[in-house]
């Protein structure tokens, strides 16, 4: 049995890009949040700064999101909406590098002895610094995170822990059928089609901001 799909959740990325340009809609940006918070967090620390810094980071790069929005075209012609983000969360990462200074190793400093202002410059020049390449692996496991998170809003519950069970936990067929009182047959059936699924939902949204 399908459940239906949470009200909350817009049908497309885009259509929730449009939505945030009217700032005072508060369940889209409570959305946005869901959605793009760990992925800001991660790149954040992917790059050296530690829990509270990061977290900053998140605030700061949604301040301007807010503050941006309004002039973004989605265009893929001109630049996606990934492009976009990641121009904003690396600006927010070098400013704070060089409001507040660091001491310590960052993982894509090599040159220590050059303090925050080297950080900066490092991670600003595309020849030594490797944050494109990092935020796209980020982009991509975040997206598969929004896909599988979709879906298991979509599917009976029992169903998707099946397939947890068997992709997540790496549980045997065999073992599901015993645990969760299914029949063998049925794991795979289930498996296969959760998995086609969040492929399928995955597709749709790198195409929407991919």
């Amino acid at each position: 049995m399908m459940h239906s799909i949470n009200d909350n959740w817009p049908t497309t990325r885009t259509s929730l890009l449009e939505r945030l340009k009217e700032w005072r809609n508060a369940s889209s940006w409570q959305t946005f949040f869901d959605a793009y918070a760990k992925l800001i967090y991660r790149a954040a620390r992917n790059h050296g700064l530690d829990d509270q810094e990061a977290q900053d980071v998140v605030q700061d790069t949604l301040v301007s999101v807010a503050k941006y929005i309004g002039r973004f075209r989605y265009d893929k012609s001109r630049g996606s909406f990934k492009s976009w983000l990641c121009a904003i969360i690396k600006s927010r990462i070098v400013d704070h590098i060089r409001r507040n200074g660091h001491g310590r190793a960052c993982l894509v400093w090599t040159n220590p002895a050059a303090g925050a202002r080297g950080m900066a410059e490092q991670i600003c020049n595309p020849a030594c610094s490797d944050f494109e390449s990092r935020w796209e692996r980020e982009w991509q496991e975040n997206l598969l995170e929004l896909a599988t998170k979709n879906v298991k809003q979509r599917v009976n519950a029992k169903h998707f822990q099946v397939f947890d069970c068997c992709v997540r936990l790496h549980w045997s067929a065999a073992q599901v059928a015993v645990r969760l009182q299914v029949k063998p047959e049925q794991v795979y059936v289930i498996k296969h089609r959760i998995t086609a699924m969040i492929k399928r939902e995955f597709q749709r949204l790198e195409k929407e901001l991919g």
